[in-house]
C-alpha cells in the first residue's frame, strides 16, 4: 500500500542518513536532467572498501548471491552498442557472485575473444573461462571427474548448460594454446569432448557443430 511504501521509503533515508553521519556512506546529489524532474537524484557510495567488505561479509550467502544479481540485472538495463569490455568485465564478476552459470558463461565467451584478439591477453581469458566453468565443478581438492565436474552435473545439466560447458572448454583450449601451455590445451579439448559423451543432456544436442572446433583443436 501507499502508506506503507512511505514508511519504508523514510526508514530507508533514515537510515542513510545515519550512515553518512558516521561515515560509512557518502552521499552526492545529482542534478535533474530536466524540468519534470523535482528534485535531484542522491547517489550514495561506501567511504571506504573496508565498509563494504565488511557489509559483505556480515551476509548470508543467498542474500549476497541476490544482492549481486540484482546489480547484474540494474547493468544489463544500462547497457547499449558501446559497452567497452571493462564495463563487461564489472557485469561478468556480478554473474559469477550470484551464481548464474549461464550469463556467467556468455559473457565470459565475448569477453574472453576481446582479451585474445584484440589486447592479446590470453591469460585473462583463461581466468574468465575458468571462472565460470568453476561455477559448476566440484571442489578443486575433490574433484574426480572429467574436467573437474562430478557425475551428478552429467546427470542434471540441461542442454544449453552443456552447451555453454563445451563452448567454454574450446575457448579455453585456444586461449591455453596460446599462451603456449600446449599439454593442459589438449586436455582442455580432450574434456570438452568426453563431457558430451558422458553428459545425459548430450543426447538432445541439436546442433553438433559445437564439436567441430574440438576436433580442430586437437589436430
Amino acid at each position: 500500500s501507499d502508506s506503507t511504501e512511505v514508511a519504508v521509503r523514510k526508514h530507508a533515508e533514515d537510515a542513510l542518513k545515519v550512515a553518512v553521519d558516521e561515515g560509512i556512506l557518502e552521499c552526492t546529489e545529482i542534478a535533474a536532467d530536466n524540468e519534470s524532474e523535482s528534485k535531484a537524484t542522491k547517489k550514495y557510495t561506501f567511504y571506504h572498501a573496508v565498509w563494504r567488505t565488511a557489509l559483505l561479509n556480515l551476509m548470508l550467502e543467498g542474500r549476497k548471491r541476490d544482492l549481486h544479481r540484482t546489480i547484474a540485472e540494474t547493468l544489463e538495463n544500462q547497457k547499449d552498442d558501446f559497452v567497452d569490455y571493462m564495463f563487461n568485465t564489472k557485469l561478468f564478476n556480478h554473474w559469477i557472485c550470484s551464481h548464474n552459470f549461464s550469463k556467467a558463461a556468455n559473457l565470459a565467451l565475448e569477453v574472453g575473444l576481446h582479451f585474445e584478439e584484440r589486447l592479446g591477453l590470453p591469460a585473462q581469458s583463461i581466468r574468465l573461462y575458468n571462472d565460470s566453468l568453476d561455477l559448476l565443478r566440484e571442489d578443486k581438492d575433490n574433484a574426480t571427474g572429467i574436467g573437474g565436474f562430478s557425475n551428478r552435473v552429467f546427470e542434471e545439466v540441461d542442454v544449453g548448460d552443456l552447451e555453454y560447458i563445451v563452448r567454454l572448454q574450446v575457448a579455453l583450449g585456444k586461449a591455453l594454446g596460446m599462451a603456449q601451455r600446449m599439454t593442459e590445451s589438449v586436455t582442455a579439448y580432450q574434456d570438452a569432448l568426453r563431457i558430451t559423451q558422458a553428459a545425459k543432456a548430450s543426447k538432445d544436442l541439436k546442433d553438433r557443430s559445437i564439436l567441430f572446433p574440438v576436433f580442430d583443436g586437437l589436430s
